[in-house]
């Protein structure tokens, strides 16, 4: 027991023992002694820091090992995929009835498939904020495997973001576009709803993949929750439909080139409105009012000559997607292992 002092105020109290021992004796001499094995291995060339951890298995074998365990968690819990995924048919459903069957009229037609294009890429977005606790929820236990040597940073970070990003992050998004595109009424071409599909899915991976980064980086799931939603606020005021980008401050305008809204709804637009017309007509008078997709574009500042205006709102998607995911990894490898 610590030896005992008085507190004019508490009365006698003990003294810690972690006090005791630093002004002990015994805690001089060991540090005597490891100060001389200390130079002695200074003086002989040997390596003075703890060796690194070595694996004994190889990555393929790591990561099926870790993948074949997320998938076992996976299925022994497996009511917040089976939720997400029927909120995704619910949702898809109650979208495709808002919407049901847009007319191409010029009062309602455009401003109709405009408003479900911008309230779909906005779900699947905000809809990737549990994507935050990845790498949160288990932190402790990873430091501990990975510094045991289980298994290397890599495999473990593959196998968390391809066991979450498949069946979490592109299956349901898929199940939601094959619902509500044909049910908005959007246009019936196949390569048009391949592209729309495309589309929709790398909005939620790198809506995902952004979310991941502030899982790997902080600590606390209310903080990195807080910072991964207002991210997403912003990307959604630059995403050219809340407000004009073009009618905003010139020192935050480039703000629209980091925002998944920006290339979602640009990628989406184009695809449904390019070469399309919206006409009012009066019967009485038989005239007709038209508005052509392209004049809309062009009046938002959206390329759409070429087929390079469409793809390249889809490759930064993608890139920005591959980007994300690259930094989660480094900021998974600067985590300190050893303490």
């Amino acid at each position: 027991m610590g030896a005992e002092h008085r507190d004019p105020a508490f009365g006698p109290q003990e003294e810690p023992l972690t006090e005791i021992y630093d002004k002990s004796d015994a805690k001089a001499q060991i540090d005597g002694q490891l100060a001389v094995l200390w130079d002695n291995s200074r003086a002989h060339g040997l390596p003075t820091k703890s060796a690194e951890v070595g694996y004994k298995t190889s990555f393929g074998r790591q990561l099926g090992v870790v993948s074949a365990r997320t998938v076992k968690n996976l299925l022994r819990n497996p009511r917040t995929s089976v939720l997400q995924l029927a909120m995704m048919v619910l949702l898809g459903a109650l979208v495709g009835a808002i919407y049901w069957q847009v007319n191409d009229s010029k009062s309602s037609g455009l401003q109709n498939r405009v408003g479900a294009l911008f309230f779909i890429i906005m779900n699947l977005i905000f809809g990737n904020l549990d994507a935050v606790e990845l790498f949160i929820k288990e932190r402790a236990i990873f430091i501990h495997e990975n510094a045991s040597g289980y298994y290397r940073v890599s495999s473990y970070f593959l196998a968390k973001v391809l066991c979450d990003m498949i069946p979490r992050r592109t299956i349901p998004p898929l199940i939601f576009c094959a619902i509500a595109y044909y049910m908005i009424g959007f246009q019936s071409d196949v390569e048009k709803f391949f592209i729309f599909s495309l589309t929709m899915v790398l909005v939620a991976v790198a809506g995902s993949a952004l979310a991941f980064f502030f899982s790997a980086t902080v600590q606390v799931f209310a903080i990195a929750n807080l910072l991964i939603a207002l991210c997403y606020v912003f990307m959604m005021l630059f995403g050219g439909f809340v407000v004009n980008v073009g009618s905003v401050l010139s020192w935050l305008q480039w703000i629209k080139w980091l925002s998944f809204f920006r290339y979602g709804l640009n990628a989406a637009s184009i695809n449904e409105l390019h070469g399309k017309e919206f006409c009012d007509y009066d019967v009485k008078r038989n005239i007709s009012d038209c508005l052509p997709g392209d004049a809309y574009l062009t009046a938002q500042g959206i390329p759409f000559g070429s087929a390079w205006d469409l793809w390249q709102n889809i490759l930064a998607l993608a890139s920005m997607a591959v980007i994300m995911l690259v930094l989660a990894y480094v900021q998974l490898r600067r985590l300190k292992k050893l303490k």
